[in-house]
């Protein structure tokens, strides 16, 4: 009986929507299985950084048909590319028997309404290939069975994708209306220590505390950028420019306060006792 023959996929996030394992770890796992089965490895396919609700590369014109998928896709704050590991892996099918991944999730976390579960499925079936999981065991999309549960799989972990996006962004509010930045606070002149901590860094301050004074003299803003950069432009990256002056000139955190998540003003507990100007001269 000839040997049969297998493709590996990996693939890891970028760690936003959900947590995997090294694509490493992943082809050991693979490549053990295999072996065990005594099956040949043809090649190994991969997408790092890659969210698993991407469509493979090659597929485009049938992506930009999925209004769910293009409406998340415009919400990415990252760029975000097609899966070019998928799209090579779904042209090689005609070679092989079987594909094997770590678990099925690697294939794909497609959002729910999105057809891409259904266009990898058909790749799939046309193929006639079955997927070997290292922890789902075998999956055949040829069963009726094998796909209804897959669908299934792929709806609870969307929800359970869209779950914890919904409790970090609750737990980033609350953090943010009891005076705390929920992340890094970025503004110029602040450190951040980590465990909500932050320093002023005092060279900064100085730099901070002359703006003030200066706008306080009714002097253009021009004028004040060109005067930070002649004395202080070492203290900036390259140099202050009009928006990183205005930052600064509106930013309440010198003063001790902060916008809360309704935009309101409240105390900046992560600056009692560090304020660089008072509240009467930041107003």
């Amino acid at each position: 009986m000839p040997q049969k023959k297998a493709l590996i996929y990996a693939r890891q996030s970028s760690g936003k929507e959900e947590e995997s394992e090294s694509i490493a770890m992943q082809i050991s796992h693979c490549r053990e299985l295999a072996q065990k089965n005594n099956i040949k490895v043809l090649e190994i396919f991969e997408d790092a950084n890659s969210s698993g609700r991407l469509y493979p590369a090659g597929s485009e014109s049938i992506a930009e048909q999925d209004r769910v998928f293009i409406s998340w896709y415009k919400r990415q704050s990252a760029e975000r590319q097609y899966r070019a590991g998928l799209g090579d892996l779904l042209n090689s099918l005609p070679l092989v028997d079987y594909v094997i991944v770590d678990d099925l999730t690697r294939i794909g976390r497609p959002l729910a309404g999105s057809f891409l579960q259904d266009f990898i499925m058909q790749r799939f079936m046309e193929n006639n290939i079955t997927i070997i999981t290292v922890k789902n065991g075998v999956v055949d999309y040829n069963k009726f069975s094998d796909r209804l549960m897959s669908d299934l799989q792929s709806n609870i972990n969307d929800n359970q994708i869209l779950i914890q996006v919904q409790k970090s962004k609750d737990a980033m509010r609350k953090l943010k209306d009891s005076g705390y930045y929920p992340t890094e606070p970025k503004m110029f002149g602040i450190k951040y220590l980590g465990k909500k901590e932050v320093a002023v860094i005092p060279e900064c301050a100085e730099v901070i505390r002359f703006i003030y004074e200066q706008i306080l003299k009714f002097r253009s803003y021009n004028s004040i950028v060109a005067e930070v950069n002649e004395k202080y432009s070492h203290l900036f990256k390259k140099a202050c420019y009009t928006s990183t002056f205005r930052h600064i000139a509106s930013q309440p955190f010198y003063c001790g306060y902060m916008y809360n998540s309704e935009g309101i003003l409240i105390p900046a507990k992560q600056m009692k006792g560090k304020e660089i100007i008072s509240y009467d001269i930041w107003k």
